[in-house]
Formats: structure tokens, C-alpha cells, sequence
């Protein structure tokens, strides 16, 4: 599920932040306790999701799970980090040729500041690595702040799902890659 809960906020911008000091990497395996810990964090309060959904998201995303992700071969695993301190990752999986992106994730504080933007720009340039012809990736369809990433991002809807997961609506959305 993509998500970017809209959460401006008071937070300050912490210094680091203002001197451009993040990066987007592959996950490591000793970055997977603080991706868990972020998924705990983070998923709970998406109240765009049912209580149901979150709990399942939550039990999918657990360590020990997301441990074999940083193994599989054909997952892509990226966290964006600013130090140490990881603030928001992307879970996809390549399958004949084509991306899907099961998850992109920000921190509350960290979010309207373009870091998910640079995930999906550093997601799409490893795809083209590799000659995926295709991303594509679902949202919830009232989640305004992912449909907005999205489109920036020149992915287009491709269907609406009524009544699809957990009983709630969803967006299918794709980008072609290579002609």
C-alpha cells in the first residue's frame, strides 16, 4: 500500500534536514530493527486505513518479515536516512519486467519535505537499471497526499477498486518506464 499521510505540523526541521543531509540507500540488515520500529510507528495511526487493515499491515511488515526482505532477491527494500536516524522506506518487488511497490512510508514529523519524492525518483531510476517497463502501486483512493506524489511523479490511475481490500476503495496507478 502506498501511503503519505498530509501532516504539516509545528515540528522543527532539524538541522541536518536544511543542509540536504539525507540520503536514500539500500536497507541493510542492521537497518531492519529501525524500519520495524518506524512501521510501528507510522502505520497505527493511518486512520485512512481500517483498524483492521493497520493491525494486518503491522503483523506483515514485523522484523522478522521484513528481515527477508533485506534477503530476497527480487525485493526492493530502500530506506531514507538523515544521519542514522531512518525517516521513511519503500518495499517493491520486481516480477517479469514490471515493478510493484507494496509500501513507501514517511515519518509524521518528517513529511511535506519531498522526502518521499526522492524514494520514488530513486526507486524508478533502479528500475530503469534493471529494464523494468513498468512501476505500478495501488493507494487508498481518498489519500489525497500519495495521489498527489503520484501523479507528480507522472504515474497515471489505471482502475478504481470499490469495496476491494479490507472492504475499502483503492486506486491502481502506473508508470511506463521504457517505450
Amino acid at each position: 500500500m502506498l501511503l503519505a499521510k498530509a501532516c504539516m505540523g509545528s515540528n522543527p526541521i532539524p538541522d541536518d534536514f536544511m543542509k540536504n543531509e539525507f540520503a536514500v540507500s539500500k536497507v541493510a540488515p542492521s537497518d531492519v530493527v529501525r524500519v520495524s520500529s518506524l512501521v510501528k510507528d507510522i502505520i497505527p495511526e493511518l486512520k485512512i486505513y481500517s483498524k483492521e487493515a493497520r493491525d494486518t499491515f503491522v503483523s506483515e511488515l514485523s522484523y522478522e518479515n521484513l528481515k527477508k526482505e533485506v534477503r530476497n532477491k527480487y525485493s526492493v527494500f530502500l530506506a531514507a536516512k538523515i544521519g542514522k536516524e531512518i525517516v521513511g522506506f519503500l518495499i517493491g518487488h520486481f516480477y517479469g519486467s514490471v515493478l510493484w511497490l507494496d509500501w513507501v512510508a514517511v515519518k509524521d514529523t518528517m513529511r511535506r519535505r519531498g522526502i518521499a519524492t526522492e524514494i520514488i525518483k530513486n526507486v524508478e531510476d533502479r528500475a530503469m537499471k534493471v529494464k523494468a517497463h513498468k512501476i505500478w502501486c495501488d493507494s487508498r483512493s481518498n489519500n489525497t497526499p500519495s495521489i498527489n506524489l503520484l501523479r507528480s511523479r507522472g504515474f497515471r490511475r489505471a482502475a478504481i477498486l470499490k469495496n476491494h481490500w479490507f472492504g475499502q476503495d483503492f486506486f491502481i496507478w502506473e508508470k511506463h518506464l521504457l517505450s
